[in-house]
């Protein structure tokens, strides 16, 4: 999009794929990174992950979920 730094929307895709990683530690910190990323795009990406078997990235995916959903009201 206009205006975001270069590389942005590829470090987005790359953390939507590891949102489905294996891994627990990997999903919570893409988790994590897509709600600093501060985009809109993010909470799609996001949604899967208020399903996920470990309860610490559904607790993050719901933070972030709120904070992504708050700048997209501002």
């Amino acid at each position: 999009a206009m205006g975001e730094p270069e590389g942005l929307a590829e470090a987005h895709a790359t953390l939507v794929t590891m949102v489905g990683d294996k891994e627990a530690a990997v999903r919570l910190q893409a988790v994590a990174a897509l709600g600093r990323l501060r985009r809109c795009q993010a909470l799609g990406p996001l949604l899967p992950a208020l399903k996920d078997a470990n309860a610490q990235v559904v607790e993050a995916a719901i933070a972030y979920a709120r904070h992504v959903q708050s700048l997209e009201s501002a």
